[in-house]
């Protein structure tokens, strides 16, 4: 065995240990000066986080503070600013969720437990918040506006005497004192003095004299009264100073309703709607205004429209029917009546509807069944009909919440006349991206494009594929990936149209020089041209990922393209509906087409989109991408089991983009499950997803 010289080896060892020492100290200084560095970043990073917060730009506040949990998960006040820009942007789950986290970092952090009790008072978990709230209030004894919310959630508990005794306790010349005032006025009306709940009103009114709610609770307290022009008065008042709230022009239309006033009602659904297109109160209350006056075409629209948003909505169903009948479409009409009363057999008018509506068919004898039942209904009902003879005949309201179908020609009342499930948050506020309309429809597939306008580059998802490409630099032009659709304008589309026109010029024997000159022809929609450019890239490089992709992308593009030839003009009406925004385009499929299988020719063409995807996920299991858009194939074509698992794989990758937790959500709450559904569309708002706020407010 080789050894060296005696003197030699400790010369060895000696020089050996001093290197050592000294690389341990260049070792601690360059990590001292990483982490400095990093310190540095972490501390500018929170800065900006902040200032955003303070200019109320809540989605850029959450980018940033993702990129400091990112580097310092242990961080409590990340967490806690994070959720304190959910809680703004109403996503109360997420919001939560933040400020749990923050607190198990940091439990003395009391600003945590205030925001977390507004997220659980929001969700109407009314037990924790008080209990946050209590902690909060140890923390900040002084604090007002803690008292006045905790006060709100004994209210929703029915611990009047606890809420009323709070409420007292705020001090006048305080910003929520003319809300404590108010919510006191509603405690008296709930134990039943309704003079004492007129006092506290005018109270609040001579507090504060701004306050659109109180002249809507004064509403409220004439129309029990049945002094409709009084109530109207009222709400007349309060729209002036909250134009904006669509709940006001709703209970306004109730009231004109009330007085007869048919039209006025109209215009204030009319209005109700403008502001916030998605109300089903205001919508419903329109469409039974508009059959009352006649105007069935435009009342039948609107309950289909309601129909679309909710299939499981008997009451909107039966008046489709209704509707559908009167106007002469008996068939339609007849299958409405009939899932009716398979759910109630002893409905009585949907057997008189459907007996009239076969009569017109020419089913005489189902129309002498259906009637026959009618009338043995009709003998068993006798006896209730004799005791409600005589009593005062009321134009009918309801609640929301209440689904009777007997109630089915009942107007939507909006009964929520207290600020006890309001909290002490602002009202308007710049960066509040929920109230942007939203339809519930997944994004669509991931392609790659050069095109990409700039504020958007920050939420483009890079692949290792694409930094490959970009690595190469054949084109001026960096290629990225994204699922939003990006139309080229006028000096775009003459800037590809010059590149494709330099590369026709100089034809390469490449596989990359097909894949970008098929991009081109892409992004100017010659999508056969860009499909035989991506199938000539892979016929020189089987092995091609870029352009796999890429071939599997504009096959979908080519099927939507061929289904949307001969569509109606129609919206989305279910989840079976969603897969038709593609490409981040929306298509309208045809409806009568909707339900049948598909064609040869389109099944193939799936298969062979199957096959592209598949073979990429097992070449490449890390491509997030490419698993989003198998998931939203298997989506497009009914399989929504098969869809959640390749979402649910795509979500455990890093580089996982926000539109699998959106697309995933919308399945869940089509699935029903809720809860992970909120959870899911909270994770793509925090990922830059402005729909996921939109939806998260209207289901929570």
């Amino acid at each position: 065995m080789f050894r060296l010289p005696k003197g030699v080896n400790k010369l060895f060892l000696d020089t050996a240990r001093l290197l050592k020492r000294k690389f341990y100290c260049i070792l601690l200084a360059f990590l001292a000066t990483f982490s400095l560095g990093a310190q540095l970043d972490v501390s500018r990073v929170m800065t900006i986080g902040r200032n955003a917060l303070y200019f109320r730009d809540y989605m850029v506040a959450i980018g940033y503070f993702n990129k400091v949990l990112e580097l310092r998960p242990w961080m409590a006040e990340p967490y806690f600013l994070r959720g304190y820009a959910k809680m703004m942007l109403e996503d109360y789950a997420g919001a939560r969720e933040d400020a749990s986290l923050a607190l198990e970092r940091n439990a003395f952090l009391g600003q945590a437990y205030l925001v977390r009790a507004i997220a659980n008072h929001s969700l109407k978990a009314y037990k924790k918040a008080s209990d946050d709230y209590c902690t909060a209030l140890r923390l900040s004894p002084d604090d007002t506006g803690i008292r006045f919310n905790l006060a709100g959630t004994f209210y929703e508990q029915k611990k009047y005497a606890e809420a009323d005794s709070l409420a007292q306790q705020v001090p006048p010349k305080t910003p929520v004192y003319a809300l404590a005032l108010l919510l006191r006025g509603d405690i008296a009306l709930k134990k039943g003095d309704s003079i004492a709940a007129m006092d506290f009103a005018r109270l609040s009114l001579k507090a504060d004299s701004t306050h659109a709610q109180a002249y809507a609770f004064m509403a409220e307290l004439f129309r029990l009264q049945d002094k409709y022009p009084q109530a109207i008065a009222q709400l007349d008042k309060a729209i002036a100073l909250a134009p904006d709230n669509s709940a006001l022009y709703i209970n306004r239309g109730l009231l004109h309703y009330m007085g007869d006033s048919y039209v006025k009602a109209i215009e204030d659904y009319n209005q109700a709607l403008l502001l916030e297109p998605s109300n089903s109160a205001a919508r419903y209350n329109r469409a039974l205004l508009r059959s009352s006056l006649g105007d069935l075409n435009n009342a039948l629209e609107d309950f289909q429209i309601l129909l679309a948003q909710d299939t499981s909505n008997d009451l909107v169903r039966f008046n489709t029917g209704l509707l559908q009948s009167q106007l002469g479409d008996y068939r339609t009409a007849t299958a409405q009546f009939s899932k009716i009363l398979n759910k109630y057999p002893d409905f009585l008018p949907a057997y008189m509807a459907r007996s009239e509506a076969r009569r017109k068919l020419g089913d005489l004898a189902g129309s002498d069944r259906d009637r026959y039942t009618a009338y043995n209904l009709q003998k068993k009902q006798r006896q209730v009909k004799r005791e409600e003879k005589g009593k005062k005949k009321e134009k009918p309201t309801r609640s929301e919440e209440e689904k009777t179908i007997e109630a089915y020609q009942s107007l939507i009342a909006n009964e929520d006349r207290t600020l006890s499930t309001e909290t002490t948050m602002p009202e308007s506020l710049r960066g509040r991206v929920q109230d942007r309309t939203a339809k519930a429809t997944p994004m669509g597939l991931y392609y790659l494009t050069f095109y990409i306008p700039e504020e958007y580059l920050a939420h483009c998802k890079f692949d290792a594929r694409l930094s490959e490409y970009n690595s190469r630099q054949l084109e001026s032009k960096t290629l990225y990936s994204t699922a939003q659709s990006f139309p080229l304008d006028s000096l775009q589309t003459t800037e590809a149209t010059q590149h494709l026109s330099e590369l026709d010029a100089h034809i390469l024997s490449s596989p990359y020089y097909y894949l970008t000159r098929g991009l081109y022809k892409y992004a100017l929609v010659d999508l056969e041209g860009a499909l035989a450019d991506f199938e000539r890239a892979l016929e020189l490089n089987p092995q091609f990922s870029l352009a796999l992709f890429a071939r599997a992308t504009v096959r979908c593009r080519l099927i939507e393209l061929s289904a949307s030839v001969f569509s109606d003009k129609s919206e989305p009406n279910s989840t079976a509906d969603v897969t038709t925004f593609v490409l981040g385009k929306k298509l309208t499929p045809n409806k009568n087409n909707a339900t049948k299988p598909l064609d040869t020719k389109t099944s193939l063409q799936y298969r062979e989109i199957i096959k592209d995807l598949d073979t990429l996920i097992k070449r490449h299991p890390d491509m997030s991408i490419a698993l989003y858009n198998r998931a939203l194939v298997a989506e497009r074509l009914g399989d929504k089991e098969a869809a959640i698992t390749y979402y649910t794989q795509a979500s455990q990758l890093s580089n996982a983009p926000a539109e699998v937790f959106f697309n995933r959500g919308l399945l869940y709450l089509s699935l029903g499950k809720k809860e992970e559904a909120m959870s899911d569309l909270s994770r793509a708002g925090e990922g830059g997803l402005y729909q996921a706020y939109s939806i998260l407010k209207r289901i929570q």
